[in-house]
């Protein structure tokens, strides 16, 4: 998808980030509420992530350790943002925590990450910096589409569909993973990571 975002000399990637911060702005002036606000923070942080791991204007060289661990350090936040936000919303109703949503978002985020840890397992690909910083990353990820997942089946119309912009978001991070810990690097892997990113922040912003 960001290949249709190269305008005016700048890479797609860095377009359709800024694009998609611009909407998280956007909407938190047309419906001022405070999920809208920490849904802006976590979409900043995606944005800065992004130019950092695209090494936009070389800024990845200017960093002193592999600029993967500042991206992941970005993206963390991001969710953390998004699982805040959607998290109090949820609370605000009074719903259990626990529901048929987030029970099978759970088997979904156990599922994906198994398939990442034993395809890196099978390719003797774990190296322990990498190790501990994907275990973390997955679970931080991880709780943020099981929150989202909750939220979303408490609720009807356009929130209903926030679970959907979790798993996306999720699975693009997935991808990632199966790109650095499994060894995997394929042409469909970074074609799916920028079909799923943008449209699963783009749910989450909406309905946050």
């Amino acid at each position: 998808m960001n290949r249709y975002f190269s305008w005016f000399g700048l890479p797609g990637t860095a377009v359709l980030t800024a694009l998609l911060s611009l909407m998280a702005l956007i909407m938190l002036i047309l419906f001022p509420m405070e999920s809208r606000f920490w849904c802006l923070l976590a979409m900043l942080l995606s944005s800065m992530g992004d130019i950092v791991l695209g090494g936009f204007q070389k800024i990845n060289k200017r960093i002193p350790f592999p600029p993967i661990y500042l991206g992941a350090l970005l993206f963390g936040a991001a969710h953390l943002f998004y699982t805040f936000g959607y998290l109090k919303q949820h609370q605000v109703i009074g719903e259990p925590y626990w529901n048929f949503g987030s029970y099978i978002a759970l088997l979904i985020v156990l599922f994906c990450a198994s398939v990442v840890l034993y395809l890196g397992w099978k390719r003797n690909n774990l190296k322990l910096g990498l190790l501990i910083m994907g275990l973390l990353y997955i679970a931080v990820i991880g709780i943020n589409c099981i929150t989202v997942s909750a939220f979303s089946w408490s609720h009807s119309g356009i929130k209903s569909f926030a679970s959907v912009g979790a798993l996306l978001f999720y699975l693009s991070d997935i991808l990632i993973g199966l790109n650095l810990i499994s060894g995997l690097n394929e042409k469909w892997i970074s074609e799916g990571i920028w079909w799923l990113y943008p449209v699963g922040q783009i749910i989450l912003i909406l309905c946050g």
